[in-house]
């Protein structure tokens, strides 16, 4: 639930904050006066996600026998940071595309060690609970906020001007209008899948599958870049010839180490499947198939970095229908009895998303390809 509040709290506002702050970072003013314009949106669409989403959450609470201080409790631990960190997410911006970079890691290890130091304080003293570990969450996220504000605030004007302010906000909410609806696919697509999954396979076939997603640990280890130093990169890149350079290079490195970690999955396949545990010892092509779906959706990532950072998503909508198709097609034609035909399920289903974000992105570096550098 904290995921869905995320994700619906921005709505694609941080995406049109990054395409439009690429063009405008260099200029305090303006880049002020986005920043102020975004979080004032943000207000608005935190306030109507938790009107929405806090109710769902406090009756999934209920319907699982929570009293009602324990439901007010959580509600309210999962609800307040999510807001606290969506804005933050913006503010963050800022950094990111002036390449502070050694600042954001600074914060993110500061909140990462307090958030440790509450959770094992708490068990060390035997009252570790959902309370404590949402807890611990609320004031790392706190304190992460107050130290990117304490770097962000300085290189921002106080005034802005009330005219640029108000075009950026026509251009955040026509990104918003375009990316709104994807953005709450994501929220129950992944549980669609499961769902299939669990009526027209079996909880073994989930089980099985859940395990061998732990894989994709790798894909987050190597997304650090892609998302701190390479989209803001895109973002900045107003050259089209260069940025189809720097696209194909990051693609291209990124495409090499996917191969490598696809390749030393198959030949450690027994290792691997031994730290995840023996009852999954007979995994050994499902674990490879896993692996090859990591790769594509992490190579998805990469042409949607672009795109989003760029501004790019005018038929991201497409997205939805094609996977639903994507997921049905394949539910009613694979054998999803067995963890092989899951896996298959879930790697077509990320198909789609792959071929419109290659399509896109095709589309968008060819038309800047055509303005020349002085026109643009």
């Amino acid at each position: 639930m904290g995921a869905v509040l995320s994700s619906l709290n921005d709505g694609g506002i941080a995406t049109a904050v990054t395409a439009k702050g690429g063009e405008v970072w260099m200029d305090r003013g303006k880049f002020s006066a986005l920043i102020y314009c975004a979080n004032r949106l943000l207000t608005w669409t935190s306030l109507f996600t938790a009107c929405v989403v806090t109710p769902i959450l406090a009756w999934m609470l209920h319907e699982r026998a929570a009293n009602a201080p324990t439901i007010a409790a959580i509600v309210l631990l999962v609800a307040g940071p999510q807001w606290i960190a969506t804005r933050t997410t913006v503010l963050a911006t800022v950094s990111r595309l002036n390449s502070h970079l050694r600042q954001l890691q600074v914060a993110e290890i500061v909140a990462a060690c307090i958030r440790t130091a509450i959770t094992l304080g708490a068990a060390a003293l035997g009252f570790i609970n959902i309370h404590t570990a949402l807890l611990a969450v609320t004031v790392a996220t706190l304190v992460y906020a107050v130290l990117i504000r304490r770097q962000v605030l300085p290189m921002l004007d106080a005034n802005v001007n009330g005219a640029e302010e108000a075009e950026f906000g026509r251009g955040i909410r026509t990104v918003m209008r375009q990316m709104y609806p994807n953005n709450v696919f994501h929220c129950v697509q992944s549980q669609l899948a499961m769902g299939l999954l669990s009526v027209l396979g079996g909880t073994s076939e989930v089980a099985d599958l859940g395990a061998l997603s732990r894989l994709s640990f790798f894909a987050n280890l190597i997304a650090a870049p892609l998302n701190y130093i390479i989209g803001p990169a895109f973002a900045r890149c107003s050259d089209g010839l260069r940025l189809t350079w720097l696209f194909s290079w990051v693609l291209g490195v990124y495409v090499s180490i996917l191969a490598v970690f696809i390749g030393l999955v198959a030949w450690q396949a027994d290792t691997v499947l031994l730290l995840l545990g023996p009852k999954y010892s007979h995994l050994h092509i499902e674990l490879i198939l896993v692996a090859t779906a990591i790769a594509i959706v992490f190579v998805s990532q990469i042409f949607w970095s672009l795109n989003f950072s760029r501004g790019w998503v005018q038929v991201v909508w497409l997205n939805i229908p094609m996977v639903l198709s994507a997921q049905f097609a394949s539910a009613l034609l694979l054998d999803v009895t067995t963890v092989r035909g899951a896996v298959l399920l879930n790697m077509v289903t990320a198909l789609p998303t792959l071929l419109l974000g290659v399509g896109v992105a095709v589309t968008g570096l060819r038309r800047l390809c055509r303005v020349s550098p002085v026109e643009h």
